[in-house]
């Protein structure tokens, strides 16, 4: 049987539109860069499990030597939206300079 892959992924209030590579705030695109774009993407489907930055290099920027600081700009462009500063506190966590990991809406 065939696997039925979601083409847009629900969190708070976000709909990440994976078809698209839009992130949208109800009716509003937020514009993201595609490299922040997959950052975030990955998280999403991560949520709720620690994200350490070794996976997203390879999830992200795949046999490139990227340096940390490319990593820190993706999650500085994510959380500098005035759409992103809404989220609930604790909602997106940083451990020890790691990657982030989203909250599992279950949590």
């Amino acid at each position: 049987m065939d696997e039925i892959i979601p083409s847009v992924l629900l969190f708070d209030r976000f709909a990440l539109d994976l078809a698209r590579e839009r992130l949208r705030a109800g009716e509003q695109d937020i514009d993201l860069r595609p490299k922040a774009f997959k950052v975030l993407r990955y998280l999403v489907e991560n949520a709720g499990r620690l994200v350490l930055k070794e996976d997203l290099f390879e999830a992200v920027w795949p046999n490139v030597q990227v340096s940390d600081d490319t990593l820190v700009q993706c999650i500085r462009e994510l959380s500098s939206s005035a759409q992103w500063r809404m989220l609930p506190a604790g909602f997106v966590q940083s451990i020890r300079s790691s990657p982030s990991l989203i909250k599992d809406e279950g949590d």
